[in-house]
């Protein structure tokens, strides 16, 4: 290998010494997640990367309690405010390293042991704050703050990165896959319900092929019933031409790019199980695990990297949810806890804001602005009336199921209220007026919310409920 020249050298340690101090600085600074999103990277397993969210997120939380003693001075309400946050911090981080180590040992992934002993060394760290603040040597500040975030997001950049990296253990899930269980974790979700549901549901009828590859293992080659197999084909392939023919749709209807890479990705798809059908037929298809992992390999990797780059939420909500005038179109981006009292409020309330469209047109026919600063007022009054109600219910599900994610929910709840209180006004004052923009905004927050805090919230509820049935 050629030696890198000496100047490539020195620009990189600059480029790398800014890199580690501009880090440093959005640490210190940062108070909220997208303050401090650009610089802690993604492992792209959901369930992990929403740890690191909810978790950076107390962190952060301590800006808040220093800003109060600051005001109020050392008060009872602050040093509980204090011990509280020591208390969840705790909780998340032995909650997220109890999912991290399940997570590798299950699926073989590298660095057991470096991250169990790192897992420790922040749990006694913070085992350690919490012992100083009890006997009255601590209290939270700065450089309690900024010890901790950098303690994490080093960690979440350096090892979870390294280990949690999906080409680490992709194989690993997909040869040792025999359930949809199995490989959920390293599929990512759309926001997108039919997407998701056709996803899961092409998963599952590839991984059939796994009962006649164990057969053939066990007894042989002669005991393989070819014409269960090929069904196994059939049905994969008149999925895949109903799933791919939505998306495309999808993609032309909104005028979202990548139109054609997906074609050639679809039609890439469709030929190899013309390939295997025709191998089939002629008596020439090997049934082995390379069958079945060539199959989902493709599939797994055409749904993290091809689809997800079209079809995320982040990729596709401000070009669609502006547009949206009914609950029937809405509908397909309202991801469904499986809890029904939830889902229909989040139903109610999502139908309410796209009454805005009426709002919109009330306004450019109005010619009394009295009458529609009225109608504005009482429009986002009854949003909010829907919204706290349906806040408390969810908040007190939660609280009864332990949610250790229940602060953050009702931060969210409140700065939800709190942007429909500032609209409220903002009509009352003739400051603004109703818009796509403004349904977009709100719509978009909802939609996320919704993805991002109400699913792994009630999704779990929902799995533990299902768990107690059975």
């Amino acid at each position: 290998m050629a030696d890198i020249p000496l100047a490539a050298k020195n620009n990189k340690d600059v480029d790398d010494r800014s890199q580690q101090e501009w880090s440093r600085w959005v640490m210190q600074t940062a108070r909220s997640w997208d303050d401090i999103d650009d610089i802690i990277k993604k492992t792209g397993i959901e369930s992990i990367d929403y740890d690191h969210r909810q978790m950076t997120e107390v962190v952060l939380e301590i800006n808040n309690l220093i800003d109060m003693y600051d005001e109020d001075g050392l008060r009872l309400e602050n040093i509980r405010g204090q011990q509280k946050i020591l208390d969840t911090l705790y909780s998340y981080a032995h909650r997220h390293f109890t999912r991290e180590i399940n997570i590798i040992e299950k699926y073989d992934l590298p660095s057991l042991n470096e991250q169990q002993k790192q897992h420790q060394i922040f749990l006694d760290m913070l085992t350690g704050y919490m012992d100083d603040f009890s006997e009255g040597r601590l209290t939270v500040s700065v450089n309690l703050k900024n010890a901790v975030l950098e303690w994490w997001v080093g960690h979440i950049n350096g090892l979870d990165n390294e280990t949690f990296s999906l080409k680490n253990w992709t194989n690993v899930a997909i040869q040792e896959a025999r359930s949809w269980d199995d490989v959920s974790e390293i599929i990512k979700t759309m926001g997108i319900q039919t997407i998701d549901r056709e996803h899961r549901e092409m998963t599952e009828i590839a991984l059939e092929i796994i009962g006649i590859v164990d057969i053939a293992k066990a007894q042989g080659k002669d005991a393989i019933d070819w014409n269960k197999l090929d069904n196994i084909f059939a049905r994969l392939q008149e999925c895949a031409y109903r799933h791919f023919a939505f998306e495309e749709n999808f993609i032309a209807e909104h005028n979202l790019p990548d139109l054609k890479k997906q074609e050639n990705q679809h039609h890439r798809f469709h030929g190899m199980l013309d390939g295997f059908r025709s191998d089939l037929a002629k008596g020439n298809l090997s049934v082995s695990g390379d069958l079945q992992f060539q199959i989902l390999k493709w599939w797994v990797t055409h749904i993290n990297e091809v689809d997800y780059n079209a079809f995320s939420l982040e990729k596709w909500a401000h070009v669609i949810l502006a547009n949206i005038r009914s609950w029937e179109q809405a509908n397909e981006y309202i991801s469904k806890t499986g809890i029904e009292e939830i889902d229909e409020d989040h139903r109610k309330i999502t139908k309410h804001i796209i009454e805005i469209d009426e709002l919109i047109e009330r306004f450019d026919n109005s010619q009394d602005v009295d009458s529609f600063k009225e109608q504005g007022s009482a429009f986002f009054e009854k949003i909010v009336e829907f919204c706290q109600s349906h806040f408390i219910h969810e908040e007190a599900l939660m609280k009864s199921n332990d949610f250790s994610g229940l602060r953050h929910h009702k931060e969210q709840h409140n700065h939800f209220l709190m942007l429909m209180a500032n609209h409220k006004d903002d009509f009352i004052n003739g400051r603004v007026v109703a818009s796509k923009r403004m349904k977009k905004f709100i719509l978009d927050w909802w939609v996320a919310h919704i993805k991002d805090f109400d699913m792994p919230a009630f999704g779990d509820l929902t799995d533990v409920n299902k768990g107690e049935e059975n």
